[in-house]
């Protein structure tokens, strides 16, 4: 390994540049974790919940299945779609997203337990499951997989600097 001192912007030497590119790695991976917990993540948030408003899925490739005739003529007016989760709003409320502790990840879910039954042990007599955070080999929709993404890249940009 070459030996090479290098000054670095924080006052510290280094007499090798593995030694450096440690030291740089952990400093990053610091600042990034730092930086993805305090960023603003209701973009995110907002995206989902006008998603689930207008009866669409937030999951690439589902669709929210719509009411059964029963259940909307008793708490819809008869109206069948479109299917919004807002018969109370506490489901969407329970929306939660913030960093995975120790990594640099985000945890979307929602923390009411009906969100549970919609998502994956169905709701209702017929059983409807109505898929509201991706599962394993799933992703988002492209609009809050784009917000998703924006996140991360501002905040590795943030790090670098």
């Amino acid at each position: 390994m070459a030996k090479v001192k290098y000054k670095r912007g924080n006052g510290r030497t280094y007499t090798n540049i593995s030694q450096y590119t440690k030291t740089f790695l952990k400093d990053f991976n610091a600042n990034l974790r730092s930086n993805i917990a305090r960023a603003p993540k209701e973009d995110i948030e907002n995206e989902i919940i006008i998603t689930i408003l207008s009866g669409q899925s937030p999951v690439k490739g589902k669709r929210f299945k719509q009411y059964n005739k029963e259940y909307a003529d008793r708490f819809k007016n008869g109206e069948r779609s479109p299917v919004n989760m807002l018969r109370t709003g506490k489901m969407l409320e329970s929306l939660q997203i913030k960093q995975i502790r120790g990594k640099n990840g985000l945890l979307i879910a929602f923390r009411n337990r009906l969100s549970v039954i919609h998502d994956k042990l169905g709701a209702g007599k017929s059983k409807v499951i109505r898929r509201l955070i991706p599962r394993t080999g799933e992703e988002f929709k492209s609009s809050i997989t784009k917000l998703i993404k924006k996140l991360f890249v501002n905040n590795v940009r943030k790090s670098t600097r």
